[in-house]
């Protein structure tokens, strides 16, 4: 049965202190990298980001395309229009990720000419240690996993569950026509994706299939989630929860949060309003619901018509990155949704190679906003679109 998009089926999370994403944890790191940069370079001068040597003592897959992703936008949101392919300067270096706790990710980050790549005088960036916490190795690698909310398990627990599931995938393919997809067999969630060829056309659940992944050597390490979405084709994404309890859900597509266009900002920072989905059917009672559909990237909460942008597959560097200028390397053809722990706010909690999607018709929906905590990350699912034969 196609789930209602109505007030109380699609509630969103007001931006709190406890509401980041995996992808606004490694941002707001990030960022400090891109002001260290643009403070490093005469003004009015450009950079292109280049290759980084990766290292990782214990096989962990390279995280290099998710940095250069987020770093590629944190350096455009400081000065618009600073990357550039021919640019004055040519950012490279090395990325290493040590087998050590607390866990840090280390950028040495040269800057040298562009055209001779030799140093430049005076032009240089200390290293720069990412924290790598649950939030930030999951952004990056983009893992298939399941935690759970054991109250008593440490994060240093629930990172090694992680960090073995990015080690050793799997998946579980399920349901009567093999279209549901969860991160484990004992998990209480699952997605589906739903496939139109256009927008008059009720859109159907597509069949998944659970294909091999390889690690940074080709070996087969494990197995991944597949749906074949052809190109120019519409999808939606419906999210299943059986926990009896309130979660909330984010969502990012070939590397971008499904709020970034968002068209309500928030008048300090410029980020979208609105950070994740809370699975509530009665926000007063704290009612969980049981089944969540989000049929685009979210646009406004202001206009019922255009409430979503259409997800809908469109050539190599076309799609929704490109409009986000955000670089086109790694993480694209991915779907990646995230259970987090959710809880009402009170004004006393403590703050704790393939197709790309691009933007296709309106689709309308009335919301409702209200402000929920969230919390750890307790599942993750990630699917894999438009696989080449």
């Amino acid at each position: 049965m196609r789930p209602i998009i109505g007030i109380l089926a699609l509630i969103l999370a007001l931006e709190s202190p406890r509401t980041a994403s995996a992808n606004e944890s490694i941002r707001q790191a990030l960022n400090q990298l891109a002001g260290d940069i643009l403070a490093s370079i005469p003004q009015g001068t450009t950079v292109k980001i280049g290759s980084f040597k990766y290292t990782s003592v214990d096989g962990l897959p390279n995280v290099e395309a998710g940095i250069v992703l987020v770093l590629t936008q944190e350096l455009e949101r400081l000065r618009k229009g600073v990357v550039q392919e021919n640019a004055t300067f040519l950012l490279k270096g090395e990325i290493v990720f040590p087998k050590i706790e607390p866990r840090q990710i280390r950028i040495d980050m040269k800057i040298v000419d562009s055209a001779t790549e030799l140093p430049v005088n005076g032009v240089q960036v200390k290293a720069f240690y990412l924290p790598a916490d649950n939030k930030v190795i999951a952004g990056l690698l983009q893992p298939t996993f399941f935690i759970g909310n054991n109250p008593d398990e440490s994060k240093q627990e629930r990172q090694k569950k992680i960090e073995k599931a990015i080690l050793a995938p799997v998946v579980h393919i399920h349901g009567e026509h093999q279209t549901l997809m969860s991160s484990d067999e004992k998990s209480p969630f699952s997605i589906e994706i739903r496939v139109k060829p256009n927008a008059m056309e009720k859109a159907k659940a597509r069949r998944a299939t659970a294909g091999d992944l390889k690690n940074n050597d080709g070996k087969v390490v494990g197995k991944g989630a597949f749906v074949d979405i052809e190109l120019n084709e519409l999808y939606e994404v419906v999210v299943y929860n059986n926990s009896g309890r309130v979660v909330a859900v984010a969502l990012t597509i070939d590397g971008v949060d499904q709020f970034h266009f968002c068209r309500e900002r928030n008048e300090k920072t410029g980020a979208p309003l609105f950070s994740h989905w809370i699975m509530v059917d009665d926000a007063k009672k704290n009612t969980p619901q049981k089944e969540l559909l989000i049929p685009g990237w979210f646009n406004t909460s202001k206009n019922e018509k255009e409430t979503y942008l259409s997800f809908l597959v469109t050539g190599y560097g076309q799609g929704a990155r490109e409009k986000a200028k955000i670089a086109a390397v790694g993480d694209v053809g991915l779907i990646r949704v995230s259970i987090l722990e959710a809880e009402p706010f009170t004004e006393r909690s403590t703050p704790r190679n393939g197709n790309e999607t691009g933007f296709g018709p309106p689709v309308g929906g009335k919301v409702e906003a209200v402000r929920y905590e969230v919390m750890s990350e307790m599942d993750s699912i990630v699917v894999r679109y438009n696989r080449k034969k």
